[in-house]
């Protein structure tokens, strides 16, 4: 698997195939990380102190060999070499990616406003509508994450304001001096028929092929690769070449749909830290829920009835929506109606169905003080997650992180309790 979410909230172990050899590691994938690290220092600190050992023995070897008070004790030195298990050099991390995306011009501070869009997909009569009500502003810098399940537009909605697909009503305006780069989860933009080296010099024929073969070599296209036709690339490769001829395209706008969907591990953390360091705007599909805590500082959930927007990563996101839900439910508890009561019962047909209904309103005010004191837990437990004592200590880490979990799975819990109790 390449979802690192998965990974981590599954595996107990992680097999890696590097080299054409295996190494193993306890653990989920955040643990995977930091062990190799640890591992790969270790092997280094191990090799040096070695290397300076053998270093200086053979210059006690060179000096003492030939003075014969001390040749014995140079020859003892030239067996122990000769015994000695030597340390392999690390070989270091394999090469990745390059990415990095540039434009030339800022756009105005106002890039994308979307009012009341309506989207339908498909001919009559077997069209189908996948969202109305889509409100969206856009500001120069915003990076937004769109979500939602599928089949509610989410894909369609950059087709619309790329003008490729029309839309049912209301309107959309991009801002002055905006220019886009789109990357399409298709890839059908590629030409099936031109090599890799063809279809970036089909875009940009003033380009030299020294040029062209560096740039993707940038982003891990070499050798015979380069002549390869686009038809018989492998998902990851073609890629690579979309994201290559992206960088090319200079936007100050980025426009992705599912941008990590062929990409392997490394590859995805490479366009994830080119993403952050990205200053112009971007609106991006994804699912990939590891990108979507590290790039966007909005997200946008697509509900098929509109548009709700979300600020924060994608675990802000889910806190937001559960607060969010949560005041609903006790908003709509205090517009219930009260029965009318009547002077003999009160209102109640039993005593037992009064004492009943005082016994529910109280489990509410008692579940309600839970889901209070579980935020507070989740809130302080993502703090300390992010002072340096605990996230350099993969073990500390690894609890800190299983007691986060916890706390999520039971606040799921008492919510979905509370809100049976409050219908």
């Amino acid at each position: 698997s390449h979802d690192r979410y998965f990974l981590d909230k599954l595996v107990l172990g992680i097999w890696e195939v590097e080299r054409h050899k295996l190494e193993t590691y306890k653990g989920n994938y955040s643990k995977y990380v930091l062990l190799k690290k640890e591992r790969r220092d270790r092997q280094q600190k191990e090799y040096e102190l070695q290397q300076q050992e053998i270093a200086a023995m053979e210059d006690f070897v060179a000096r003492n060999l030939v003075r014969a008070s001390t040749t014995k004790r140079a020859q003892s030195r030239i067996a122990a070499l000769e015994r000695m298990e030597r340390v392999e050099k690390p070989q270091g991390d394999l090469k990745t990616a390059r990415l990095s995306f540039q434009y030339d011009r800022e756009p105005v501070k106002d890039v994308l406003l979307v009012e009341n869009m309506s989207l339908s997909v498909g001919e009559e009569p077997n069209r189908k509508h996948l969202a109305s009500g889509i409100n969206l502003h856009v500001e120069r810098g915003n990076k937004i994450a769109i979500i939602g399940a599928n089949g509610v537009g989410k894909s369609s909605f950059l087709k619309a304001v790329l003008k490729q697909i029309p839309i049912d009503s209301g309107a959309f305006y991009w801002g002055k001096n905006v220019k886009i780069a789109y990357y399409e989860q298709e890839l059908k933009g590629l030409n099936p028929n031109n090599t890799a080296l063809e279809e970036v010099w089909a875009r940009y024929p003033q380009m030299t092929e020294h040029e062209i073969r560096s740039l993707l070599g940038s982003v891990l296209l070499t050798g015979e690769a380069v002549y390869k036709k686009v038809s018989v690339l492998s998902g990851g490769e073609r890629a690579k070449l979309a994201f290559a001829i992206l960088m090319l395209q200079r936007g100050n706008v980025l426009l992705l749909d599912e941008p990590t969907n062929h990409l392997d591990l490394p590859s995805k953390e490479v366009l994830e830290e080119a993403l952050q360091e990205y200053e112009g705007t971007l609106l991006m599909v994804s699912h990939d829920r590891y990108m979507l805590n590290k790039v966007p500082d909005f997200i946008m959930e697509f509900t098929g009835t509109g548009v709700e927007t979300y600020k924060g990563g994608y675990d802000d996101y889910f806190a937001e929506k559960d607060r969010r839900r949560a005041k609903a439910a006790a908003r709509q508890e205090k517009e219930r109606p009260v029965p009318a009561k009547t002077a003999s019962s009160g209102g109640y047909r039993t005593r037992q169905q009064k004492n009943e209904e005082i016994k529910r309103r109280q489990h509410i005010k008692d579940l309600e003080s839970r889901i209070a004191e579980i935020e507070e837990q989740i809130q302080q437990l993502e703090q300390e997650i992010s002072l340096p004592e605990i996230y350099e200590n993969y073990v500390l880490m690894g609890e800190k992180c299983n007691e986060l979990d916890q706390a999520k799975q039971t606040l799921a819990l008492v919510m979905e309790e509370w809100v049976q109790c409050s219908e």
